[in-house]
């Protein structure tokens, strides 16, 4: 599907953690990331206690607030796209959540 601009969307979860994941995309542009498509995910628990690490490159980052993922190109997006249901599919299976 090709857009015009940009989309996005938001998802803020409340219970015994808080924060918001959020996604913003201009979708497929015809190629690889020099052809400027790109999709962005964001994981926000600035200010709250939800207990967020990163590892980047073998440098650990403890209490993150904020963590963006960008993936630039169509088949970058796609495959990031397919990477996303796999873990939802699996994390779900393992830990018995049907959500």
């Amino acid at each position: 599907m090709w857009i015009k601009g940009e989309v996005g969307g938001k998802h803020e979860y409340s219970s015994a953690c808080v924060g918001s994941a959020e996604f913003r995309t201009n979708g497929y542009q015809g190629g690889d990331a020099g052809h400027g498509g790109f999709a962005e995910v964001t994981f926000d628990t600035s200010g709250c206690s939800t207990a967020l690490e990163a590892n980047v490159d073998g440098h650990q980052f403890d209490n993150v607030g904020r963590l963006s993922l960008k993936f630039r190109g169509d088949a970058e997006m796609m495959e990031a796209i397919k990477c996303f249901e796999f873990l939802a599919s699996n994390l779900r299976r393992v830990l018995g959540n049907s959500d």
